[in-house]
């Protein structure tokens, strides 16, 4: 089965997370997408935050015991990874599986929605929402667990 590579964010603001409606308007999601060949997550998650978003963001992380060097980078460590068979779900279109890598992250500007039906700011209590994935609803309250306030 192909992979494709994604990346997703988890973005902290005042105590609450930013989540965006598919484009069918059924379910709430995290910002992201593909990781272009070209790129680092890191560099596909600025990019995707932008075009979705109209901001980019500062990543927030747990330090990385490994300290770059004139060979290596160091990179943020992710909030969580994940593998999903695509295939599998009817809000897809596609006989392929998604590594993803999930970071959480600030906005450093404004956030407006440029490509979606509709953005919104979720509070804990808010995450109860039938229509939040329960994935999704433990990967936001795992972020604001360990970074709150952002």
């Amino acid at each position: 089965m192909v992979t494709h590579y994604v990346v997703n964010c988890v973005l902290i603001k005042n105590n609450e997370v930013l989540l965006e409606q598919d484009l069918g308007g059924t379910f709430w999601k995290l910002p992201g997408g593909h990781i272009d060949e070209e790129e680092t997550p890191l560099e596909a998650l600025e990019r995707e935050c932008k075009e979705e978003l109209g901001t980019g963001v500062e990543i927030i992380s747990k330090p990385n015991a490994f300290t770059s060097n004139s060979i290596a980078q160091s990179l943020p460590i992710p909030l969580n990874t994940y593998l999903y068979d695509v295939s599998s779900d009817s809000h897809f279109d596609g006989n392929h599986r998604h590594l993803g890598f999930v970071y959480t992250a600030k906005p450093i500007g404004e956030v407006q929605s440029l490509e979606h039906q509709q953005l919104k700011w979720f509070s804990i209590s808010d995450l109860g929402e039938e229509s939040i994935n329960p994935v999704v609803k433990a990967l936001c309250l795992e972020a604001l667990r360990t970074y709150g306030e952002a």
